[in-house]
Parts: C-alpha cells; structure tokens; sequence
C-alpha cells in the first residue's frame, strides 16, 4: 500500500485495531526437572519422611529400613557348623539329648538302625518333640536328613528305628528343633 492519504469509511480514517494477543509460551524445562528432582528425593527418603511426619502427629511408627537393617548388622551371626556335634560311627557310640539316649547304631547296605531309650521318670509326651538324624560326607557336607519318628517312645520305653540312606557317609549327627 502506497502511503499518502488514508482510507476512510464514513468519515472516519481507518486506523488498525488489535483484536487479540496470543502470548508466546515461555519454556518450563527448568520447572519439570526440579519437580522431578523432588518427586525422586520423596520416592528414596520415604520412609524417613513418614517416621518424621508420625513424631510430628505424635503417632506411634516402626523403625525405619535403614534402623532395621543396623540392628541386624549388629546380631553376631551364629554359624551352624558351631551347633552341629559331628559323630564317627562306631559300635560304642552314645548320644544323649536331654532325657533321650540313642545308642545301638548298626549301619550296612545303605541302611541305619539304632536304639532310642527313654529315661524320663515321668510321662513325657515326645510328639512335639523333632529330632533329625543328619548324615554327612568327609567334608562335612550333609548327604541326608531325616526326621526320628518318636510316636511310639514313652517314659522308660526304648524303641528301635531302622533309615534306609541314599548314600553312604562318614559323620553322623542328631539334631534337636522344635516345630513352629
């Protein structure tokens, strides 16, 4: 358009009028990476956080992961190897566990048989009692476990058991657990 005189409509000169701002969107990049920082900082510290917001409300709160896991580290590890008593077969071999005495051990063709005597005074009820017969190999490395059956055993009785083995072994050890 040539400038000079202006156009005009009634009278009037036609002068430009805006109608709407559309505004530039301004980049938030900045924005999204400090909520992201944030929301991963309350994902890793959550459980410290929730300790901290029971105090504040007075509420009762279970001790937090990182507590759990320094009170573990501070219980001494019990080594099993210290619990086992390892036993050579042997025609004289005698083991006493508690009121109970297993004797008489006779071992051929994968087969183990002995002796389990009673010599409690009075009625003892044996059926919550567990006992395992362990076998093991030269290395002390165990090659069978199985449960002594006590269901016949009574106060001054004797009963004789018979366990047919998978393999033969060197030690042998009995061992007492109680059922949880």
């Amino acid at each position: 358009m040539k400038k000079g005189k202006g156009i005009s409509l009634e009278g009037k000169e036609l002068e430009p009028k805006v109608i709407g701002y559309s505004y530039r969107k301004k980049s938030n990049f900045g924005r999204v990476i400090i909520i992201f920082a944030i929301f991963i900082v309350a994902v890793y510290y959550i459980n410290d956080i929730t300790v901290y917001l029971n105090k504040l409300f007075g509420k009762e709160s279970s001790q937090t992961i990182k507590q759990i896991i320094d009170d573990e580290r501070k219980i001494p590890d019990r080594n099993i190897e210290e619990e086992i008593q390892y036993y050579t077969l042997s025609d004289n071999l005698e083991i006493v566990m508690g009121d109970l005495l297993f004797n008489g051990f006779k071992y051929s063709d994968k087969s183990l048989s002995f002796v389990i005597t009673s010599d409690s005074s009075t009625n003892v009820d044996y059926s919550n009692k567990v006992f395992y017969l362990g076998t093991y190999d030269g290395e002390k490395k165990a090659v069978d476990s199985i449960r002594i059956d006590l269901s016949g055993l009574s106060s001054s009785n004797s009963s004789t058991v018979k366990y047919n083995l998978t393999s033969d072994f060197s030690y042998l050890s009995i061992i007492d657990k109680t059922e949880s």
